[in-house]
């Protein structure tokens, strides 16, 4: 027998429990669709120059499906234990029915599909109640059993084994519960947005389309193999979808620049001319004053010096600037200058291009020349040569059309000018002449001890007396230009008609064993120099003795060796007949 409620009840002579059940049943339609992505670039790599830039054409296809329907129905099967005991072997199975003519039909389910979880309360214990999930969906195999808008029956049978007046004996309610399956599926994932890491965003996007978009490169940012992502997002979950990536590799080239700096520079000596003349070989002066006896000889020295002047000058500066192109493309050269810190520009020639602008093919490589102009370096200061070589940059697009020009960048590179020894030297070297005496020497900057030439010149006989002015010059003569230099040195001569008054310098050299000259001394000996036997006195007695005083006995710089030099000159001059008055 049964109750109101559908539920099955037991003779009152059974002892046991009771169960009572509901279910509820929520029918859902849905349409899912599955969309796919591809993303390409065009192109997938760029060679430029730096300051050049390349567009690329991103392309992004996403692909949606007819979709595919599922229906569904969902709900919860309540069971409350109404009697003492917990039960035993507790068991639901769903049944499914449906009335696509106006009566039911029951719709087949699988083994699996009608068997509801019971893991969350397996036994229901005395006087409580659990609700069981559980999700039905509606099979289209071997028939479509999803009919949109018909009503859908769920039916719960609720089993135990030990259900009062059933012991023994699997039994339980069967409650039931009527849903309608919506006219319309309701749609999942209909519409997209697609995100890409460059920056970009579509929305709105409900059907298989191609998106595309432009990206430029540039060498300045621009480098290496730059991957970028486009990734699907559900416009109505939020959910993310799958993604597809795209590769541009950006390969930055530079012109290769190269220069060498060749210096030059000439040094020209200008040389000057020093004549001095002396009576005794030591006071050496632009005048002498050489007193004679008439029929006398005395020589005159002369000591000629010349003095080199280094003079730099027409410096010059030259080399090479070698441009190689080992890009895969071609550079549009718009110009090749050159600079020198401190100078200015320098001209540079280029045989091998001609004109600006130049095309640069890949793999070549020019070569040209520069040299500073006479009088454009000043001085030897080390300096800086700097080479600019500037090219024109471009736009280029994956279209295929003309570049775009779009702007300049130039590639350097610098040599050091040094300036070290001279490339020419000029009048290194001199020869000597004297008027009087003819060629006395060669004189060159390499070898001081050259540049200072010693002669001497007979002076006399007169055969009457009087004065006389010997005027005597010098002259050198450069090696390479023949220029010419010339100084005088002059000896005047006395010849006293009476007894000669002659100078120190006449008598030491005229002692019989200096010179070509006789003994003029020994005659005028013995001398005393002083008061006889004095302490301080001293006679000469030899012409050796003579000359020794004469000479400052080896010590010029004392006074006493002086005083006893002048003395005895001017006894010799006295005892020879000269005016004594002159002497205190």
């Amino acid at each position: 027998m049964s109750d109101q409620d559908g539920i099955r009840t037991a003779p009152t002579d059974q002892s046991g429990t009771t169960l009572t059940a509901s279910v509820t049943a929520s029918a859902e339609y849905t349409r899912t669709f599955k969309w796919t992505i591809d993303k390409t670039v065009n192109p997938e790599k760029w060679d430029l120059f730096r300051g050049d830039q390349g567009v690329s054409l991103y392309s992004i296809t996403v692909s949606k499906d007819e979709g595919t329907d599922l229906a569904v129905i969902t709900g919860q099967v309540c069971v409350t234990n109404g009697g003492a005991v917990a039960t035993e072997n507790l068991s639901i199975l769903l049944n499914l029915a449906y009335n696509p003519d106006g009566g039911f039909e029951n719709v087949p389910l699988s083994d699996t599909a009608r068997v509801v979880d019971l893991s969350g309360m397996p036994i229901i214990q005395s006087g409580a109640s659990y609700c069981y999930d559980y999700s039905i969906t509606i099979p289209t195999e071997p028939v479509d059993y999803v009919v949109p808008g018909a009503t859908y029956k769920v039916t719960a049978d609720i089993t135990i084994t030990n259900h009062s007046g059933h012991l023994g004996t699997p039994f339980g309610p069967s409650p039931s519960a009527d849903t309608i399956l919506p006219g319309t599926p309701t749609s999942i994932h209909g519409s997209i947005e697609v995100t890409d890491t460059n920056g970009v965003l579509f929305t709105g996007i409900t059907h298989t389309e191609t998106l595309t978009y432009e990206k430029t490169f540039s060498c300045d940012s621009d480098k290496g193999t730059l991957t970028n992502t486009a990734t699907i997002i559900y416009e109505d979950d939020k959910t993310i979808g799958p993604s597809d990536s795209a590769t541009v590799t950006v390969n930055c080239n530079i012109l290769n620049v190269s220069k060498t700096a060749t210096t030059s520079y000439t040094r020209t000596y200008n040389w000057s001319i020093d004549k001095k003349v002396s009576e005794d070989d030591i006071n050496f002066a632009d005048t002498t004053i050489i007193t004679l006896p008439i029929g006398g000889i005395h020589n005159a020295y002369y000591r000629v010096s010349v003095i080199p002047m280094p003079v730099d000058g027409n410096f010059m500066a030259s080399g090479t600037i070698t441009v190689t192109n080992n890009a895969p493309i071609s550079a549009t050269i718009l110009g090749i200058t050159d600079e020198i810190s401190g100078v200015g520009p320098v001209t540079v020639t280029c045989q091998t291009i001609g004109s600006f602008p130049f095309v640069l093919a890949g793999g070549e490589t020019h070569i040209c020349g520069y040299m500073t102009t006479p009088g454009q370096i000043l001085d030897k200061t080390t300096r800086i040569n700097t080479v600019t070589v500037t090219i024109l940059n471009y736009r280029f697009s994956y279209t295929g059309n003309t570049p775009e020009a779009i702007g300049e960048t130039s590639f350097s590179a610098q040599a050091n000018v040094i300036f070290s020894d001279p490339t020419e030297i000029i009048d290194e070297s001199v020869s000597i002449s004297d008027d009087l005496y003819g060629t006395v020497g060669e004189a060159n900057v390499l070898d001081p001890t050259t540049q200072t030439l010693n002669y001497k010149r007979e002076i006399g006989p007169y055969s009457n007396c009087g004065n006389r002015t010997v005027v005597n010059t010098a002259t050198f003569t450069t090696a390479d230009t023949g220029a010419t230099g010339s100084d005088t040195a002059t000896v005047y001569v006395k010849v006293p008609c009476a007894g000669c008054t002659f100078t120190i310098g006449y008598w030491k050299t005229h002692a019989g064993f200096t010179g070509n000259n006789p003994d003029l001394v020994s005659k005028h000996l013995p001398i005393w120099l002083g008061t006889p036997n004095g302490a301080k006195s001293i006679q000469v007695t030899t012409p050796e003795q003579a000359v020794a005083i004469l000479s400052f006995s080896g010590d010029a710089s004392n006074g006493i060796n002086k005083l006893y030099a002048q003395l005895l000159g001017a006894k010799l001059n006295i005892d020879n007949g000269a005016d004594p008055t002159a002497v205190v």
